[in-house]
């Protein structure tokens, strides 16, 4: 993992003590998503520089991919998670809760 990772996964973990439990590094379909929540089949992706332009064209054919298979993804950057690190989590804890009460 990237530290940005490690340390959103620091976090995330923290959140069974809730009942909220999230998978690391999990296979879905023919790829493995950073972080996923199950109960609502959401992935959280955290993205790099890498992902500005290079890989942009492969990230929107897996998300469309992962959105076929009943995935919502969410995407989150190196930078909001060294920076704006509790934002990154009430925007995640939103989007599950959304979607446990839909």
């Amino acid at each position: 993992m990237t530290k940005p990772e490690e340390i959103l996964w620091n976090e995330l973990k923290l959140w069974r003590e809730q009942g909220v439990v999230i998978r690391r590094q999990r296979p879905i379909g023919n790829y493995v998503v950073d972080f996923v929540h199950l109960g609502s089949r959401t992935v959280v992706e955290v993205d790099g520089r890498s992902h500005d332009e290079v890989r942009s064209a492969y990230d929107e054919m897996r998300e469309a991919d992962l959105n076929a298979a009943g995935f919502k993804v969410v995407r989150v950057s190196n930078d909001d998670v060294l920076k704006n690190l509790r934002y990154i989590l009430d925007n995640i804890y939103s989007v599950l809760n959304a979607e446990e009460s839909d």
